[in-house]
C-alpha cells in the first residue's frame, strides 16, 4: 500500500532528519482527476469539494484548488483558510453540527452555501433574512441509522418541514440538500439507500428549485487505508448507483447539480510518516526497536491500517515502539526488517496523508516538517518548517 513511487522518495531523501511527513502530490492531483472524469460521465454539473478537516495543508488545498476543486469547510477558521487558498466563496460548502453565529454572517456575506444542520442555524439564517441578508442555504438531512433511529447529523423529517417553514417566511429559497452516509463502503449502496429514504422530499424540494437543485452526498469513499488487501472498486461504480438512483427519484441529471466532498481518499494513501530507529532491544526472544516518532504523530494507527515498513528489507522480525513515554506507543509487531539493524535505519508508515496529520496530538516534541515529493533524485520540497502550527 505504500507506492515505489514514495519509497523512493525516502530513500532520495536520506539527508533529511527524522521524523518528517512526506507527500506525493502527483498522485493527489492524478486521484482527483480521475474521480472528477467518472462523475462527469453521468453528470454535466459536478463538483468535487475537498474536506478541509481531512488535511488543510496549504500545499494540499492550493493544488487542489488549481485543478479545480471545491472547498468543503466545517469551521470559521477554515471558511478563512478557503478563501486565502484561492477558493471563490461560490466554490466553498459550510457543513458541519456547529456554526456559530458570527461564522455565519461572515458566510452568509462572502456568499457561501451553507448546508444547515440544525433548526438553530435555520432560525439564526431566517433572522438574518427577515433584516435584509441573502443566506444561501442548503439542508443536511439526516441518515437513518436502523429501525426507529437517526444520525445526530442534520434534520429528521419533522425537522425538515419545520426548516422549510421557517425558510419560506423568510423567502430563503432552499437551493438543495446535503447528507453524509458516515461510512466507507465498496459500492454505492448506502448513498442509494439515503437518497431513497428522502424520495418524497427530494421530489418536493426540487420541484420547488429555480434554478439547478444541488443534491451533495457527502464523503466517505473509502482509500486502501479502509480494505486492505481488497482491490477499491474504480469510481465509476459509486457514480454509476447514483446515477441510476437519482433517475428512480425522478431527478435526471440535467435538473441537477451533483457534490461530492472526498478528503480521505484523495490524500490518505499519498503520504507517509518517516522515522529512524533510535534504539534496538531484546524482550523475552523479541526484537524490540523504537522510533525517534510515536503513534502521536499517526493516531489511527489502531482503527486503520496503516502499513509499517523498514526501508531496508530483510527476515529478522522487529516489534515497532514510538518515542512517547507510555508503553502503548506501538506502531506494529513482527515487521521484517534487515537482520544488520542499525540505529538510523528508515522505517516507514504508510497512509499518513489525512486525519492523522491535522489530529496529532504534540506530545515532546515539535510538530514534524512536511515534505512533497520533487523529480526523481531531488531533495523533496519543505511544505511546511518543522516545529509550526498545523492548519
Amino acid at each position: 500500500m505504500i507506492s515505489e513511487r514514495l519509497r523512493e522518495g525516502v530513500r532520495d531523501a536520506a539527508g533529511l532528519s527524522t521524523p518528517y511527513y512526506l507527500f506525493d502530490l502527483d498522485a493527489i492531483g492524478q486521484t482527483a482527476e480521475s474521480m472528477v472524469q467518472a462523475w462527469q460521465k453521468h453528470f454535466p454539473r459536478f463538483t468535487l469539494a475537498y474536506s478541509y478537516k481531512t488535511n488543510a495543508l496549504p500545499g494540499v488545498t492550493t493544488l487542489l484548488q488549481k485543478c479545480g476543486a471545491a472547498a468543503e469547510v466545517v469551521s470559521g477558521a477554515e471558511l478563512s483558510a478557503a478563501l486565502a487558498d484561492g477558493f471563490t466563496a461560490d466554490r466553498i460548502y459550510f457543513d458541519g453540527p456547529v456554526k456559530q453565529a458570527g461564522e455565519l454572517d461572515v458566510a452568509i456575506a462572502e456568499g457561501c452555501l451553507i448546508q444547515a444542520d440544525s433548526l438553530t442555524e435555520i432560525r439564526v439564517l431566517a433572522e438574518r433574512a427577515r433584516h435584509g441578508a441573502e443566506p444561501r442555504v442548503s439542508l443536511r438531512l439526516s441518515v437513518p441509522r436502523g429501525r426507529r433511529r437517526w444520525s445526530r447529523f442534520g434534520l429528521v423529517p419533522e425537522e425538515v418541514a419545520e426548516a422549510r417553514a421557517l425558510l419560506a417566511d423568510a423567502r430563503v429559497p432552499i437551493r438543495g440538500i446535503h447528507f453524509n452516509t458516515g461510512l466507507h463502503p465498496l459500492d454505492a449502496g448506502p448513498y442509494r439507500s439515503v437518497l431513497r429514504h428522502w424520495r418524497s422530499t427530494l421530489r418536493e424540494l426540487s420541484h420547488g428549485s429555480d434554478g439547478p437543485f444541488s443534491v451533495d452526498i457527502g464523503g466517505g469513499f473509502p482509500a486502501a487505508s479502509c480494505a486492505p488487501g481488497r482491490a477499491l472498486p474504480p469510481w465509476s461504480v459509486y457514480a454509476e448507483g447514483v446515477a441510476a438512483e437519482l433517475a428512480q427519484v425522478g431527478l435526471p441529471p440535467e435538473r441537477l447539480h451533483l457534490i461530492i466532498e472526498p478528503g480521505r481518499s484523495i490524500v490518505e494513501d499519498h503520504a507517509v510518516l518517516v522515522a529512524s530507529v533510535a534504539a534496538h532491544k531484546r524482550r523475552r526472544r523479541r526484537d524490540t526497536i523504537v522510533l525517534d516518532a510515536g503513534t502521536n504523530l499517526v493516531r489511527s494507527i489502531n482503527a486503520w491500517h496503516h502499513p509499517v515498513e523498514f526501508l531496508r528489507p530483510g527476515g529478522v522480525r522487529y516489534d515497532v515502539y514510538g518515542a512517547m513515554c507510555y508503553e502503548s506507543d506501538l506502531f506494529a509487531e513482527a515487521v521484517e526488517g534487515p537482520a544488520d539493524l542499525q540505529v538510523g535505519d528508515r522505517v516507514v508508515v504508510g497512509a499518513a496523508g489525512g486525519y492523522d496529520i491535522p489530529s496529532a496530538n504534540v506530545w515532546l516534541r515539535p510538530h514534524p516538517a512536511v515534505h512533497a515529493l520533487a523529480e526523481a533524485g531531488a531533495t523533496p520540497v519543505l511544505m511546511r518548517e518543522p516545529g509550526s502550527e498545523i492548519r
